[in-house]
C-alpha cells in the first residue's frame, strides 16, 4: 500500500510536471512571436505578421498589433500620395504665373509693379514647392533631419515682425531653447 501510495503521487508529479511544461512552451511560443513581432515593426517593416499562437491573451495581443501595423502602414501610403501629388498640384500654378510674366516682359509692357508681383510669387510658389520636395524626402528617410537650437522668443518676434498686421504682443515666459 505504502508503494502504491508512493506510485501514485509520483504519477500526480509527472502528469503535473507535463502540463505545466506544455502550458510554459505555449506561453513561450506566444511571446517569441510577439518578440519576432515587435523586432520587425521596430525596424519599420508593418508588414511582418506572425501565427496567432499562445493563451488567449497573447493571441489577443499579436491580433492587436497586426490591425496596429495595417493602420500605420495605410497612413504612410496615404501620406506618400499626399506628398507625392503635392509638387505637381504647386507646379501648375507656377507655370501659369510665369507665362503671365513671360508674356508682360515680351509685350513690353513697363507695369513694373506687375511684374514685381508676378517675380515674387513665382519665386514663393517655387520655394512652396522645392520645401515640398524635401519635406517629402525627409519623411521617406532619404534625408536626415537636421536638428538644431533655437530660441522661441526670437523666432515669435521674427514671425511676428514678418506679418504686416502688427498686434499687441505680450510675450510670457517665452525665453526657451527649443
Amino acid at each position: 500500500i505504502k508503494l502504491m501510495e508512493i506510485l501514485e503521487d509520483v504519477l500526480q508529479l509527472v502528469c503535473t510536471l507535463i502540463i505545466l511544461i506544455l502550458s510554459l512552451r505555449t506561453w513561450t511560443n506566444g511571446f517569441k512571436s510577439l518578440h519576432h513581432l515587435s523586432a520587425h515593426y521596430a525596424r519599420g517593416d508593418f508588414k511582418a505578421r506572425v501565427d496567432e499562437t499562445g493563451p488567449e491573451a497573447v493571441k489577443t495581443l499579436i491580433a492587436n498589433q497586426h490591425q496596429m501595423a495595417e493602420a500605420i502602414e495605410s497612413l504612410m501610403v496615404r501620406q506618400k500620395m499626399i506628398f507625392a501629388a503635392l509638387p505637381h498640384d504647386i507646379r501648375t500654378p507656377l507655370s501659369s504665373i510665369q507665362l503671365t510674366s513671360d508674356m508682360l516682359v515680351e509685350s513690353h509692357n513697363s507695369d513694373a509693379f506687375l511684374l514685381t508681383k508676378l517675380d515674387e510669387q513665382v519665386r514663393s510658389l517655387n520655394m512652396l514647392c522645392e520645401n515640398s520636395l524635401h519635406l517629402l524626402k525627409i519623411l521617406n528617410k532619404q534625408v536626415p533631419l537636421a536638428r538644431e537650437e533655437a530660441n522661441f522668443e526670437a523666432i515669435v518676434h521674427k514671425t511676428f515682425s514678418a506679418l504686416s498686421n502688427k498686434k499687441g504682443l505680450e510675450l510670457v515666459n517665452c525665453d526657451q531653447t527649443i
